[in-house]
């Protein structure tokens, strides 16, 4: 062994007790008050709170289980620093008492560092980007339990159920929703049938695929008529169709202003066009602010 391996190993961070206790307020609140290092990420930054949100929600579903937090003491100065841990304790120290989890355990692990730097490189193997899963990962977990899905490749069920989301979204602003769980054998032929389209450049933008939805759950037999219509370039289909499809094209263009367009002015215009069908005319009006079209 070299010089520098051994100085390496010397400066290893060394886990020094491991424990299994009750979870408690506060315990939470003990490890969310916590002095942390200098780079611990901040469960009050725009990320941290979006972070907190997702767990807030893990939690009301019922399917919060035991934490393991950890901690780590560096150098003679004996003061405990929080290492992981932070998002889920904020979470749980917030939590109107009768929302407080009972009957779980908490995994704490207690480590001993050389110096800042050994606790530092003690910190970045916590949830680690090469072992971390990824969403590509969860969409093949989920789309394990949907037979129907087996053929379906897991970009095109991605894309489908954001749409899904984006179309509820749309329609309850205030509510949060997980694509994950719409890969099911509800939405199961849904996403089959999106599946055909997810490949076209006109329907990359999630809120197309949100109107996707909105006119499917509407009136399957229709939409399967409709966006075919709208996809095919070579067909002379109705004037509504035609706009729709020469705007999904400009909308395809990177830096195009018709690019930058919102989701919702996305799925209005997508809308208006399945509205104006019967009708063969449209402008595909959008008025900022103004409700989304109820389909006819």
């Amino acid at each position: 062994m070299s010089k520098t391996e051994e100085q390496d190993r010397e400066n290893i961070a060394v886990e020094i007790k491991k424990e299994l206790v009750p979870l408690t307020l506060d315990l939470a609140v003990k490890y969310n008050e916590m002095a942390t290092l200098k780079g611990d990420r901040d469960p009050d930054s725009r990320k941290g709170i979006n972070r907190r949100k997702e767990l807030y929600l893990i939690l009301q579903q019922g399917k919060f289980y035991s934490p393991e937090w950890s901690d780590v003491i560096i150098g003679e100065d004996e003061i405990e620093r929080r290492i992981d841990g932070g998002h889920s304790s904020r979470v749980l120290v917030e939590l109107k008492t009768d929302e407080f989890p009972k009957g779980l355990m908490a995994t704490l692990r207690h480590f001993r560092a050389k110096d800042v730097h050994s606790a530092t490189m003690l910190y970045e193997q916590f949830n680690p980007r090469f072992s971390t899963r990824t969403p590509d990962d969860l969409v093949k977990n989920r789309k394990g339990l949907v037979e129907k899905l087996d053929a379906v490749s897991n970009s095109s069920v991605t894309q489908s159920t954001r749409g899904i989301c984006c179309h509820l979204r749309l329609n309850n602003p205030i509510e949060t929703f997980n694509y994950l769980d719409y890969i099911n054998d509800e939405e199961a032929n849904f996403i089959k049938w999106a599946s055909h389209y997810t490949g076209s450049r006109l329907f990359k933008k999630t809120a197309v695929m949100a109107a996707m939805y909105a006119t499917w759950t509407f009136d399957r037999e229709a939409a399967e008529e409709f966006w075919p219509m709208v996809l095919d370039e070579e067909s002379d289909p109705p004037q509504p169709l035609r706009m729709l499809h020469n705007l999904l094209l400009l909308m395809s263009v990177p830096g195009g202003k018709e690019s930058k367009f919102s989701a919702r002015k996305t799925y209005v215009k997508c809308l208006h066009a399945w509205n104006a069908w019967p009708d063969d005319t449209t402008t595909l009006s959008y008025y900022r602010g103004g409700p989304l079209p109820k389909l006819k």
